[in-house]
């Protein structure tokens, strides 16, 4: 099994819960989506065993930081076999904490949250995707009690409707540690709004780009 894959990079999280951690991130190449504002649409530059992703990203882990957090992201991961990927990850690098990013399209599948009760994926960041996938579609997801994770990222387009998170806050609440909403545009008065009013929400802005890193 190969995987196409975008970049393998080392800098610091800079959206939601892990906000300025340093962690080496590995970009799986498609999509299952078509947002018209993705930021991240860099087409693969190998196709990698799960050995050799193994390989590469031990090689960017800091002397004496065995335990580094290692970002699954895309694109899409769960469009890909991944669970032999995670699992090798898990294996020849048992200090890291394994993380994986995905718009939610997947995330009741079962073999996924297999891999997250046995903690063999650690940490389950789901960012669906407001205002680009229906409010209906968002909505299955929301009431699906087999949707769920660590944390929940929303990200706002403008044309989404916030009130969905704010009716389905309290129950979303018992299926993610943490809940957070994340403007598309730099226009944050809206979110600062909503976050204040429904404080079981916590505002999430993309600091690497305010802070211009990769």
């Amino acid at each position: 099994m190969v995987y196409p894959v975008s970049e393998i990079f080392y800098s610091l999280q800079g959206e939601g819960y892990w906000t300025g951690r340093a962690a080496i991130f590995l970009r799986l190449w498609g999509c299952n989506l078509k947002c018209p504002w993705c930021d991240t649409h860099v087409p693969p530059r190998f196709y990698c065993s799960a050995d050799e992703v193994v390989k590469a990203i031990s090689h960017q882990i800091p002397h004496d930081h065995s335990d580094i957090l290692v970002v699954i992201t895309g694109g899409e991961p769960t469009i890909h076999k991944y669970a032999e990927l995670v699992t090798a990850l898990h294996t020849s690098l048992p200090m890291c904490m394994i993380a994986m990013e995905t718009n939610g399209t997947n995330l009741a599948r079962p073999v996924l949250q297999d891999l997250r009760q046995s903690n063999i994926l650690n940490w389950i960041t789901v960012s669906p995707k407001l205002g680009v996938q229906s409010d209906e579609i968002i909505e299955s997801y929301f009431v699906d009690s087999k949707w769920c994770g660590d944390e929940l990222k929303v990200v706002l387009d403008p044309n989404g409707d916030i009130g969905l998170l704010r009716r389905y806050g309290p129950m979303l609440r018992h299926r993610f540690r943490h809940l957070y909403i994340q403007p598309l545009s730099e226009d944050f008065q809206p979110a600062v709004k909503f976050v204040k009013e429904n404080p079981l929400w916590r505002l999430s802005v993309q600091m690497h780009k305010v802070i211009s890193i990769a």
